[in-house]
């Protein structure tokens, strides 16, 4: 019962790190996306303004930050914080996280200038590397001899 219970716990997690791992896909494609014809004034002249230009850059990185945005929330972190083996939350950082990225969140606005869009991005980023690099070292500390009986230290291959 305790093996199947130990797979459920790696299967959920594995599906909470791919799903993490998408989100980073898609910040970094806004970030690839991001510049002066895309941001600020420009790019918010460009999305919704007289010039507006579906198709443009400046469109593409407003629907690819909808994408993000939609990926995110609270939900999507409860998912994570349950896959957690150590229990329903990653302590204290989750709860920090947790507030960052709701207050992230709310700043992924193609309006504001390429430098602050970047920023925020970025922040992003860190939060699901940082998750991942929690949840890896918990593992460690709980990992299962590998098939040559020598300590897998890494079982998720999350690094």
């Amino acid at each position: 019962k305790d093996r199947v219970e130990t797979e459920k716990t790696q299967q959920r997690l594995r599906g909470a790190v791919t799903r993490a791992d998408t989100i980073v896909g898609k910040v970094d494609e806004a970030l690839g996306q991001t510049g002066f014809w895309t941001t600020g004034l420009t790019g918010d002249f460009r999305r919704t303004g007289a010039g507006r230009a579906t198709g443009s850059g400046a469109y593409d990185l407003g629907k690819t930050l909808e994408t993000i945005k939609a990926n995110l929330g609270f939900k999507e972190l409860q998912e994570m914080r349950e896959a957690s083996p150590t229990g329903g939350a990653l302590g204290q950082v989750a709860v920090q996280e947790l507030n960052f990225l709701q207050a992230a969140l709310t700043n992924l606005d193609p309006g504001q200038s390429e430098e602050q869009l970047k920023k925020n991005l970025n922040q992003v980023k860190l939060h699901f590397d940082n998750w991942k690099k929690t949840i890896s070292h918990a593992n460690q500390g709980g990992a299962a001899q590998g098939a040559a009986g020598q300590p897998n230290s890494d079982p998720l291959g999350i690094r």
